[in-house]
């Protein structure tokens, strides 16, 4: 070899050489790390550090995008920031994964497989623009944007944490305190004090209708009933033949499956015999010193008509607070073969989950049970 010694050449470490060869999968293992690490460590919506954590990152973040605007203005900042503005949007979207990885997690747990698991899989999408995305995330009217949904999102479940209340009030307050964190984002940049100048006015003005028109969208996803219902969530649903009340376990009673059929947890394929019952058992999560009704709307699919038609509405109160979900159920002994579908929804209306249950008339006498305690 020209000039050097096949001796001198020495193999890289184990370490160093695994390190090199996937270097090209770091910002994919550190993506996903950061994630599960965020499901395993963050723990119940209403808890206390969780959310005094999020709030911390929400200021972080308001504080890097003070710093970019006043960069971007040629104002003052600290001397450390003018050295390191790759540093800084590096915080900024260290930040927004961050939150986007919680709002993720706790609104997954509101969501329903139906309409307002679009939203959810809105956050998924800004938690992948975030980390892949970032050369188009770096703008400043779109990280304003970011801000604000950030803003919102937060305020929408915290608000019902800290009063038990939920509604549109929440909703629109959300979005005033959101908007309120942007106006101070720009006072503190110096913004607002230029107000006078014609330059300034423009870009305040088009920021704030860019929030407006995202809370104008938000506005007609929640109409929609696409935004999940958090901080509830529905922790527990099934369909059994019995369910017997107790303290500290219910007994829930399924028809035992085939010894091969390992996922069969309840009778969402109840087989009928003539004097049975349908019970529609749920487990819902609520923060502490929330009161609140909910119903088991029980449905029938009219195959003639082509549609639901609703049989029973049954509302059951909800109390808050209990770790595994506050326990109730409902029972629907008028059956008839076909379809059926058990949707859980708030007094207000907005879903938590949807229950799907086949009836089938069986002429066997005998049958074997399960037992479930839950």
């Amino acid at each position: 070899m020209d000039g050097v010694l096949a001796s001198e050449i020495k193999p890289a470490p184990g370490l160093r050489a695994f390190f090199e060869k996937t270097q090209a999968f770091h910002g994919t293992a550190a993506f996903l790390g950061g994630f599960f690490w965020d499901a395993a460590t963050l723990r119940r919506i209403d808890q206390l550090f969780d959310n005094f954590l999020l709030f911390v990152y929400l200021a972080f973040l308001g504080f890097c995008l003070v710093l970019s605007i006043r960069l971007d203005r040629g104002r003052g900042v600290p001397a450390w920031a003018t050295k390191r503005r790759e540093a800084l949007q590096t915080l900024v979207h260290f930040f927004f994964g961050g939150l986007f990885s919680a709002y993720l997690i706790f609104y997954f747990k509101s969501a329903s497989l139906s309409k307002s698991f679009l939203f959810v899989l809105v956050l998924a999408g800004l938690l992948l623009a975030n980390e892949y995305g970032r050369k188009h995330l770096a703008e400043g009217r779109v990280q304003l944007l970011l801000y604000y949904f950030c803003l919102f999102s937060f305020f929408l479940y915290f608000i019902p944490v800290v009063t038990g209340w939920m509604g549109r009030g929440v909703f629109i307050t959300a979005g005033v305190l959101g908007g309120l964190g942007v106006w101070l984002v720009f006072r503190l940049a110096g913004e607002v004090a230029s107000f006078r100048f014609s330059e300034a006015r423009t870009v305040i003005g088009i920021r704030f209708a860019d929030c407006g028109a995202l809370f104008a969208v938000l506005g007609i996803l929640y109409w929609m009933g696409v935004i999940p219902p958090v901080p509830l969530s529905l922790v527990h649903a099934g369909i059994y033949h019995a369910v017997v009340p107790g303290n500290p376990h219910y007994r829930l009673t399924q028809e035992a499956p085939p010894f091969w059929n390992l996922w069969s947890h309840d009778d969402r394929d109840f087989e009928y015999q003539p004097g049975d019952e349908a019970y529609c058992f749920t487990a819902i999560f609520a923060p502490k010193g929330f009161e609140l009704s909910i119903w088991h709307r029980w449905e029938w699919w009219n195959e003639k008509q082509g549609k639901w038609e609703e049989s029973d509405r049954l509302p059951f109160r909800v109390s808050g607070g209990r770790e595994g979900g506050y326990r109730g159920f409902t029972t629907k002994r008028k059956l008839r073969p076909g379809r059926y579908r058990v949707r859980v929804v708030t007094g207000d209306g907005d879903e938590l989950g949807v229950l799907p249950l086949r009836v089938r008339v069986k002429s066997e006498v005998s049958r074997k049970w399960k037992v479930i305690e839950y």
